[in-house]
């Protein structure tokens, strides 16, 4: 007994009466043969509008029952497991599991000589395939009817593993993360890699063992099977099974041929087939006790569409009636005729045009991984910059590109073409403009970094008195388009700007970023900013103060980022110059931490220890010894006033100087008085961001073992951002929407990269939208790190990943 309910969906329930439809029980015999005979035509409902008489009502309820039934009710999903091929169809149409559903034969039935015998194993054989095509039929008979959302199959299942051709005509394996269909255009997966970084990806047998790797896409056309099992081992590796990889590769042969089952060559029923079928069988199977069959494949036909009021128009399709021991009857396809057998007055058949290959969007902004790209040989492969490194000849382009030369001289410490660069105003608009787009340093700005003080000399000299009647830059004829500026008080919060057209789309503004500027006499304060921050020395300090004595008061006022950025000398050289001046706030303490390298303290009262500096952000003589690398001075400030803790204007901690010390004794003081490593400051900044910003890689390793040996232990106290952010902070954005290893590239600290990478830091990790998305490789393109790029890309950086413009690295590279 099988109860039946039936497929009637809410809208025939309205158009029958509104009444639910019982549930039905049907006795259905076991070979299925008289169920065929009592089936009625199949029609679809009335339309809503007609008229509900008594007669129609029980017209309609006679139809309802009389029609087929089906084993699934509508809407869902019918899920089976199905094996595609490298163009996109189907290797089996019938559900078929190779391990559970094979057929065995004994040896006894073939070696036994009796005609009988013969006969019942050859009947035994017509009924199973004339089940097995029936069963077919029926179901695509049956699914022609249903919408189009019961044709959508199941192949997938989420976290399945599935083998696929690689373009070296092998195989690999991979993971699949999401229920692929048969509608399914990219699909997710997770690649297996060779636990083995020595072995070869090409042979893969069952002592092969492999482990999951990076996340990916795949095109639907490149699988050849799906594994139902692997072997997990202990070590948390994978391997295949002997006959997952045998089938593996019988698939691949196949593909590797060309070989596809095509939808018009169905199976052939016939008793010869079979009998030869069977034979063949018998010679292989003459040296095994048994010997499994597959299941022939069976394509499906395309279906077509069919709406409701063309479904009426159509002649009613009769059921063939099933006769046992006949094979059903089967269209064959009409043979295609030679060229050389069309008789005379008939016409060849003509030759539709093949349509040109396109390219789909989707497909051209593809994520390729790296391991499917070539090196191109073809390539010159230069170890430094031969525009600014080099003294390779560049012919004239425009007044701004030969400006640019005046970097080169710096860079290779050429004084003559400098000054060949300053008198030639015909062709040089300037020689302070900026470098690239992304990278905003000038010749002084590279004096400055190298401590070249001849050069900066010619430099500051040419800034102060400009030679007269240059040539202008060169000119642009495209403007750039405004979309307008919300103000906060407009709406009451802050709106992002608006792009110039549709789908993140900039129009002619991406050519209009380049402003095509220079600097002036008035970015003076800019240019000593500069200089100590990057710890220029004293001799360079002296002669920028010098060529702009009006800016010198203004240094005073920028000591703090001297001493956020580590460099105690420095800073100890500009207090020394106001220490007794109360109007900046620093007292003798702040001079002493700075400046003694191991000599002892005097401290007169214990209110001096807490002295702030009130216009340099309410810098303490704690924060000042917390950048000196003799932590002994930190801990006799500590014991007179223990505030581990204590605040800067900025709400940056003893920890956070600590980090940027030259030396890692203070930071390891503070981390053994269980100071908090993940604290963050005003702009979201924690110790290990301020660490790699300044590229101590010292003390960013000392803050990431100690993060990971905490989380080791399961501390609580630090459990909930050790999970959100990882180890130290190293996955925390901060308000300016950089992560660490971004701050690392940005400021050209290698070392500091190297470390984030070792400790589990996501290599193409992106910024934030109003950023671009940019990956740490695309940052150290647009700066020109030559050795930051190498390494990234050596430790799996993306190279054809792409940002919110769709930009790869190449690109920021120009």
């Amino acid at each position: 007994m099988i109860m039946d309910t039936s497929d009637s969906s809410d809208d025939e329930k309205d158009l029958v009466g509104g009444k639910k439809s019982k549930l039905k029980i049907v006795d259905v015999a076991e070979n299925d043969e008289h169920s065929s005979t009592e089936e009625k035509d199949v029609k679809e409902p009335v339309k809503a509008l007609v008229k509900k008489n008594r007669k129609k009502k029980s017209t309609d309820i006679k139809r309802r029952q009389s029609r087929p039934k089906t084993t699934h009710t509508s809407g869902k999903l019918r899920k089976k497991t199905v094996n595609t091929g490298l163009n996109g169809s189907y290797w089996n149409v019938v559900q078929i599991d190779r391990h559970a559903h094979t057929t065995t034969f004994d040896q006894s039935h073939f070696d036994d000589d009796d005609d009988d015998t013969t006969s019942l194993s050859e009947k035994a054989a017509h009924e199973k395939l004339e089940t097995l095509l029936i069963s077919t039929t029926s179901s695509s008979s049956s699914s022609s009817l249903s919408s189009s959302n019961d044709l959508r199959t199941l192949l997938y299942t989420n976290k399945t593993f599935i083998t696929c051709r690689s373009p070296a005509d092998a195989f690999f394996l991979c993971q699949v993360l999401q229920d692929v269909f048969n509608d399914t255009k990219k699909i997710r997966i997770r690649w297996c890699s060779l636990a083995d970084e020595n072995g070869d990806e090409t042979k893969i047998d069952e002592n092969t063992r492999l482990k999951l790797d990076y996340e990916d896409t795949l095109d639907p056309n490149t699988i050849l099977t799906g594994i139902t099992h692997v072997v997990r081992h202990s070590d948390k590796t994978i391997s295949l099974k002997k006959q997952d990889i045998i089938e593996t590769k019988r698939l691949l042969e196949r593909s590797i041929k060309g070989e596809t089952v095509s939808s018009d060559e169905p199976m052939d029923l016939t008793k010869e087939n079979n009998k030869k079928t069977l034979e063949q069988i018998k010679d292989d199977s003459s040296d095994d006790d048994s010997l499994a069959i597959r299941p022939t494949t069976i394509t499906k036909a395309k279906k077509r569409k069919i709406s409701p009021d063309d479904l009426r128009k159509q002649p009613v399709k009769k059921r063939a009636r099933k006769i046992s021991g006949e094979a059903a009857p089967i269209k064959k396809r009409r043979r295609t005729k030679d060229i050389t057998e069309i008789t005379q007055g008939e016409k060849p058949a003509k030759k539709t045009a093949a349509k040109p290959m396109t390219t789909s969007k989707a497909q051209l902004f593809k994520v390729q991984s790296n391991r499917l790209l070539k090196e191109n040989l073809a390539i010159t492969n230069y170890r430094k910059d031969p525009f600014f490194e080099d003294n390779v000849s560049v012919p004239f382009i425009s007044s701004l590109v030969q400006s640019k030369l005046a970097i080169r001289a710096v860079l290779i410490n050429d004084s003559n073409l400098l000054k060949t660069l300053i008198d030639d105003v015909d062709r040089v608009c300037s020689v302070h403009v900026k470098r690239s787009l992304h990278n905003d340093l000038a010749a002084i700005h590279y004096a400055i970094k190298n401590d070249n003080i001849e050069m900066l000399k010619i430099l500051v000299e040419d800034l102060k008195t400009p030679k007269k009647d240059r040539c202008p830059f060169p000119t642009v004829s495209m403007t750039t388009q405004s979309t307008g500026r919300a103000n906060i008080h407009t709406f009451g919060f802050r709106t992002a700007q608006i792009m110039a057209g549709r789908g993140v789309k900039e129009g002619n503004n991406a050519l209009k970023k380049d402003e095509m500027s220079s600097l002036e006499t008035s970015d003076c304060g800019e240019i000593i900013e500069y200089a100590i921050k990057n710890n220029c020395s004293r001799k360079i300090f002296d002669l920028l103060c010098e060529a702009f004595p009006h800016d010198r008061a203004g240094v005073y006022e920028q000591v703090f980022h001297i001493v956020r950025s580590g460099h105690r000398k420095l800073a100890a050289s500009i207090i020394g110059e106001v220490k007794d001046n109360s109007y900046y706030g620093f007292n003798y303490v702040h001079h002493q931490v700075l400046l003694f390298d191991n000599e002892d303290l005097t401290i007169n009262r214990a209110a001096s220890v807490g002295k702030k500096a009130r216009d340099n952000f309410n810098l303490t003589p704690i924060h000042c010894a917390a950048i000196n690398p003799n932590s002994k001075y930190l801990k006799q400030l500590l014991n007179i006033m223990p505030e581990y803790n204590i605040l800067d204007k900025y709400e940056r901690r003893p920890i956070h100087f600590a980090a940027a010390c030259e030396g890692p004794e203070p930071l390891e003081y503070l981390l053994s008085k269980q100071v908090n490593f993940n604290d963050g400051d005003r702009g979201g900044n924690s110790p290990l961001h301020i660490a790699v910003m300044n590229g101590r890689a010292i003390n960013a390793e000392i803050l990431l073992r100690t993060a990971k040996e905490k989380a080791e232990s399961n501390d609580s106290e630090d459990q909930v951002v050790h999970q959100k952010f990882g180890l130290a902070s190293i996955n925390r954005m901060n308000k300016s929407r950089f992560y660490p290893l971004h701050l690392a590239v940005l400021n050209d600290h290698l070392e500091c990269v190297k470390v984030l990478l070792e400790f589990g830091a996501n290599v193409d990790v992106l910024t934030s939208t109003s950023s671009g998305k940019l990956t740490s490789l695309m940052l150290a393109c647009q700066k020109g790190y030559f050795k930051i790029v190498k390494y990234l890309i050596e430790n799996g950086a993306k190279v054809e990943a792409r940002d919110r413009f769709k930009c790869t690295p190449l690109i920021h590279a120009y």
